[in-house]
């Protein structure tokens, strides 16, 4: 297939630069604003014909080479009937590389596997994310009930699902969006780090969305990333704050990180604290976390310290990681 500027990249001439990605520091890149330039863009984008570009064919295939190893070109169909394609055109946006075609990062979400380990707020809400992105295979783990104040703020439960167990109910919720994933489900309790050893051995991503036993847990988690070598997502909220925390095998250990940053139950008068949460909050911390696991599995973007996000006066914290 012929190759042609990313449509998502449009073009924005300003001063005597092209920008491709105008407006996204990450991504932005430029090129040299002349009629050559200018010409290769109409010329790419099929807008006229190979003899109206006043240049050799050597000239043409240095730009066209060029651009491609700058990650504006593309042989993206841009079928909008395609069940993915908006996904497509997202990584097509975001790939700075010079691959040419974005639904490789599709395939990657088709062939991968995730474990989610709690099926609530944030594991419930990723699930369902995960599910309608395409993944190719979700282990769900937990085993408690659906109850009525898991339906404010979940969102694959309903008043009608109220006492069933919740891997059971996500489960069947989940093939309605996406027929197409592997969904397999354990109703277990996590109680040590070997609990945890089964799902890092047949994963791409783990989610740890539990929050009991409070701080081992994770403990546990990044335990198992270090010996696998498999990425996890810490994944939490507090009220109006949110947390995620991307563990990989060189990242510090979180223990470290909780020293340094956390309060621990030491330091708290009263460690019963009771929830509270209303669903967005829920669902922006689940956006965010599967958003990081999506770009893990894809590999177009790496995470090297973690987010906290205060949505009373949306000031956002990030903390090194390694």
């Amino acid at each position: 297939m012929e190759k042609r500027i990313k449509k998502t990249l449009q073009p924005v001439q300003i001063g005597d630069k092209i920008y491709f990605g105008y407006g996204n520091t990450a991504i932005v890149r430029s090129v040299d604003n002349t009629k050559l330039n200018n010409q290769m863009i109409h010329y790419l984008n099929g807008e006229i014909s190979r003899q109206e570009v006043n240049a050799t064919d050597e000239q043409i295939n240095s730009i066209i080479s060029d651009w491609q190893n700058h990650g504006a070109l593309t042989n993206n169909k841009y079928d909008n009937k395609e069940k993915y394609s908006r996904n497509i055109n997202f990584y097509e946006w975001v790939d700075i590389s010079s691959n040419l075609d974005p639904s490789v990062y599709q395939s990657k979400l088709t062939s991968s596997t995730v474990s989610i380990i709690g099926i609530g707020g944030i594991g419930g809400t990723s699930a369902e994310i995960l599910a309608r992105s395409g993944i190719g295979k979700l282990i769900l783990v937990d085993d408690d009930v659906v109850d009525s104040s898991n339906v404010t703020r979940q969102s694959v439960y309903t008043e009608l699902d109220i006492g069933k167990f919740k891997v059971d109910v996500a489960s069947e919720y989940l093939l309605k969006l996406n027929p197409d994933i592997n969904i397999v489900t354990k109703k277990m309790h996590i109680n040590n780090k070997l609990d945890l050893e089964s799902f890092f051995k047949i994963s791409n991503v783990v989610i740890a969305a539990a929050d009991t036993p409070f701080f081992l847990i994770d403990e546990w988690v990044d335990e198992n990333v270090k010996k696998f070598d498999v990425p996890a997502i810490i994944g939490s909220y507090a009220s109006t704050v949110i947390n995620s925390i991307v563990l990989t095998k060189k990242s510090i250990p979180i223990k470290t990180f909780y020293n340094k940053n956390a309060v621990t139950n030491e330091e708290l008068l009263n460690t019963k604290i009771p929830h509270s949460i209303i669903a967005p909050v829920s669902y922006m911390a689940a956006g965010l976390v599967t958003y990081q696991t999506i770009m893990l599995i894809t590999g177009l973007q790496d995470f090297n310290k973690s987010f906290q996000l205060d949505l009373l006066d949306w000031s956002a914290l990030q903390y090194e990681l390694y």
